[in-house]
């Protein structure tokens, strides 16, 4: 009797490991998909010249050398560091409310969540005239 609990116990968590893996890899994927687009998505920007003015602010707080050719490399930086700050903030928020309401609504509703951004994204035609290498 007591093995038969144990495997059903094993069989669940081992369903529970599965999902969160699942969830975890489609977030991955879909944050590295635009790595490829990244070289690209940078020389559009700094074509337009619309976030130059952020880059200069940028530069000034490290300390780089006004010079161009750091453009693009200050650019990337600064949208992996407002990814991770971002990150860091909604952490304890999603946290508290992984509590207050359990682990699985709000990893579907993340997860849904993330999708429906990414596919309107997509669908933004400026970011689809921006064309890989």
């Amino acid at each position: 009797m007591a093995s038969d609990r144990t495997t059903s116990e094993d069989v669940r968590s081992s369903r529970v490991i599965r999902v969160v893996f699942l969830a975890l890899l489609l977030d991955l994927l879909g944050f590295t998909l635009i790595l490829p687009l990244l070289p690209s998505i940078l020389d559009h920007y700094s074509q337009t010249g619309s976030l130059q003015s952020v880059v200069d602010w940028f530069r000034g707080v490290v300390g780089v050398p006004m010079e161009t050719k750091y453009n693009s490399v200050l650019f990337g930086g600064l949208i992996g560091s407002l990814y991770c700050w971002l990150l860091f903030l909604s952490s304890p928020i999603t946290g508290a409310l992984s509590d207050d309401y359990g682990r699985k609504p709000l990893l579907l509703l993340t997860t849904v969540s993330i999708d429906k951004i990414r596919s309107y994204r997509a669908g933004i035609p400026t970011f689809l005239s921006v064309k890989p290498f």
